[in-house]
């Protein structure tokens, strides 16, 4: 039964009230950061969309072996690894990688996007900033953060904190409106030719119906990205 004592067996509360409470608060901060990466992502696709730019092919071979690589780590942390993985699905390293190619290319786009956009903007990480950011690794990875200082360079965090602040500025800058998702139209159907009709009782045909054409389907507009 949904009552208190369920509540108070399955969780840190009391009463059913306060655990419904929690779980409503828990959906609805998901349900905000899941939409806020979403627009996070059409934003940063619409800056690659009109980006111009020459990508060097060795970058987007070097991020395809570094998704690879963490494809691997997945494998490897449930007792697998990529070559078992291959040897049972008979796939190869050139066929991964060639899943993998599109994707990489388009990680790279947004990559030197963000990266000329922190350069025109001028955008700065303060030594407080990369601090906390080390700290924050040091605590992920339970290690020393002296440790994690020498493993990691500085200029490389300095970068991604740099590159965070460009998708925040573009946040900022850009124009977003809430809308409904559009619902599709079904396509109008044909109506067929009215039949000839039996004749009157003065021996008099109706003319047979004229078809009624079809209304052509309105085209989708896309979603504002």
């Amino acid at each position: 039964a949904l009552d208190d004592e369920f509540a108070s067996e399955v969780s840190e509360f009391d009463t059913l009230d306060e655990l419904k409470k929690d779980i409503r608060a828990k959906l609805t901060e998901a349900a905000e950061k899941s939409a806020e990466t979403a627009v996070e992502e059409q934003l940063v696709e619409q800056v690659v969309e009109s980006m111009e730019a020459e990508i060097p092919q060795c970058m987007v071979d070097r991020k395809t072996d570094e998704m690879l690589q963490e494809f691997d780590y997945r494998l490897q942390s449930q007792g697998l690894n990529l070559d078992l993985y291959m040897k049972y699905t008979g796939f190869s390293a050139d066929t991964f990688k060639e899943t993998y190619k599109e994707q990489a290319l388009n990680q790279v786009k947004i990559r030197l996007a963000l990266e000329e956009i922190v350069k025109l903007e001028k955008i700065e990480v303060t030594e407080e900033e990369l601090n906390a950011e080390f700290e924050k690794m040091a605590s992920a990875y339970s290690m020393d953060l002296e440790k994690i200082k020498e493993l990691v360079p500085a200029e490389d965090i300095k970068l991604d904190l740099a590159v965070n602040k460009a998708i925040d500025l573009i946040k900022s800058s850009a124009e977003v409106s809430e809308s409904a998702p559009e619902k599709k139209k079904a396509p109008a159907k044909k109506k067929a030719a009215a039949k000839e009709e039996k004749a009157d009782e003065d021996g008099e045909k109706k003319a047979p119906a004229k078809k009624k054409t079809t209304k052509k389907k309105a085209e989708e507009t896309k979603d504002a990205e």
